[in-house]
Order: structure tokens, then C-alpha cells, then sequence
């Protein structure tokens, strides 16, 4: 539950991203990726719409990685240009919206947080966190 937000139940990829299994997975693809060209499949025809973009593409592009989305049409966009994207939805959000100097990459983290809660996973915060506080 540590990567869950206590008071929506959404996920929180920035908590996720930090977990050692996460960061091991991110090594495992760099390594694979130094032999192979790695493809991380989906079913989303918008890249917005997956946690691929939002948690994996999004850490990958962090380290340096060059990340390229697949679209339905068979045409490819980058990474930078998804987040260009989801900037244009959430233009003002989180602590974006108090400190209109901050920084790309925190108004992405921003807007990450703010697409997440529309398509990323959620749980019941009423029975999920009350049974972690009883046990």
C-alpha cells in the first residue's frame, strides 16, 4: 500500500518508481538494451493512457534513454512530445498551479500525477488502509 495515496486510493508512480523492484526492472531493460532492441508492449492506443508512458517511459527518459511510442496509426512520437501532450491537458496542476517558474520536468511530474488519477489503478482507501491500521 506504500505506493498508494491514502486519501484518492490512486497510484503514485513516483513512490513506485522508487521501490527497489522498479529500479531493478529499469536495470534489467538497460542491460537487455545494451544486446537488443527492447519494445515494451501495450494494449493502449494512447501512450497517455498507459503506465508505460507514465512510470516506465517517463523513468527511462529520466536516465537518458532515448523513448520512442509505438501509436495505433503505426507512426512513432517522442517521448518529449508525449509529455508536450500531457502538458497541453494539464497545463496548471499540483504545485504548478503556486510556483508558475518551476521546472519542466516538475510540471510533468505534475501533470504524471494528474493523468494517473484518471487511468492509473486506484483501491478502496476505506477497507484497504483501515486493515493495515488494525493489523
Amino acid at each position: 500500500m506504500s505506493h498508494y495515496d491514502e486519501e484518492s486510493g490512486h497510484i503514485r508512480y513516483d513512490l513506485l518508481a522508487k521501490r527497489p523492484q522498479f529500479r531493478n526492472g529499469l536495470r534489467r531493460i538497460l542491460r537487455g538494451a545494451e544486446e537488443y532492441r527492447i519494445a515494451l508492449m501495450c494494449a493502449e492506443s494512447e501512450p497517455l493512457d498507459c503506465h508505460r508512458t507514465l512510470l516506465v517511459g517517463h523513468e527511462l527518459d529520466k536516465l537518458g534513454v532515448e523513448v520512442v511510442h509505438i501509436l495505433s496509426d503505426a507512426c512513432h512520437q517522442l517521448h518529449e512530445a508525449a509529455m508536450d501532450k500531457l502538458l497541453d491537458r494539464f497545463p496548471f496542476s499540483g504545485r504548478t498551479l503556486l510556483n508558475q517558474d518551476s521546472s519542466r520536468s516538475d510540471q510533468i511530474a505534475d501533470a504524471i500525477t494528474e493523468q494517473t488519477k484518471i487511468v492509473g489503478h486506484h483501491i478502496n482507501t476505506e477497507t484497504a488502509f483501515q486493515n493495515r491500521r488494525q493489523g
